[in-house]
């Protein structure tokens, strides 16, 4: 398929129950979502999510779950899905296409997933096939070993600044992310700290505060990666390296973690995701052996 992106949106078309739309390709997320006004518009079945399940999305609790009956993606298709129902409504639509919600490892879980941003293409594999021929586009590359949470999110380990930090891949953020908490707790400092980048609006209002850091998982190497630092994770407490599963610091809440790479990274590799084998296999953009870059 090709790769449509809505500003730093990257979309992926569907069909749920015979209608074609879109919906925001969200790889660090565990769960797929679907906005409410897309329920109406679709007469999807909807029902009370269990009072034990607490889902929020942008800080609002999600209480209702819609079934499809049908959901395909590419040639992949499924029978039955459920999507919890986002709160707030996804305004917009591209390629004459709706945006109706957000699609996560729940369900791309299922099917290996090659993100080819050289050449603008996604691909849907089979996980049915032998260990080892995942990398079809180039004779060198690297993989490193994937973690799921109970969530269904993946989480894999890299190096940021020389110290070992759980991480995901987050297509639908446009840049990576890290906690204050945890550039403090690791490496001493945090948004208020000399060498930050600060972006601020006309009124001298602070919009966001980056700092660059170097990047390296391996055979990956990205010098002055842009890091934007945000709020810590609500109640989540940071384990160190020393006391954290692999040596990497991670958060102690179930589906957090800290280091989210963003489109700013991302971009900058082919990535193939195989589910089953639990390994990320990628190469950066110079190591790939067919053609140009995007523009």
């Amino acid at each position: 398929m090709e790769m449509i992106f809505r500003g730093n949106a990257l979309l992926v078309p569907v069909n749920i129950n015979g209608v074609s739309a879109l919906m925001i390709l969200n790889t660090g997320s565990g769960i797929s979502m679907i906005d409410a006004a897309a329920v109406a518009d679709l007469h999807l079945q909807r029902r009370q999510l269990p009072s034990g399940v607490p889902l929020f999305s942008s800080d609002k609790r999600v209480n209702e779950i819609a079934h499809a009956d049908d959901f395909t993606i590419g040639r992949t298709h499924y029978r039955g899905v459920d999507f919890p129902v986002l709160p707030l409504k996804i305004p917009s639509s591209s390629e004459g296409l709706p945006i109706v919600g957000g699609l996560g490892m729940d369900i791309l879980g299922s099917i290996d997933l090659d993100l080819d941003f050289i050449h603008g293409k996604i691909g849907l594999f089979s996980q049915d096939h032998c260990p080892g021929q995942e990398v079809y586009w180039a004779s060198r590359y690297d993989a490193v070993p994937i973690h799921r949470s109970a969530l269904g999110d993946f989480y894999f380990p890299m190096e940021l600044n020389g110290k070992k930090i759980q991480a995901t891949l987050s297509t639908d953020n446009p840049v990576t992310t890290l906690g204050t908490d945890v550039s403090k707790k690791l490496y001493g400092f945090d948004e208020h700290a000399e060498g930050i980048e600060t972006e601020t609006d006309a009124t001298g209002h602070v919009l966001a505060q980056y700092r660059a850091m170097a990047l390296t998982t391996n055979g990956l190497k990205i010098m002055n990666a842009r890091i934007l630092l945000i709020e810590p994770h609500g109640p989540c407490k940071v384990i160190t390296p020393a006391l954290a599963p692999d040596h990497a610091a991670t958060y102690d809440c179930l589906g957090s973690v800290p280091l989210k790479l963003g489109m700013n990274v991302i971009r900058k590799l082919h990535l193939y995701l195989a589910m089953k084998e639990k390994m990320l296999h990628f190469t950066a953009a110079a190591d790939d052996e067919a053609a140009p870059a995007l523009p």
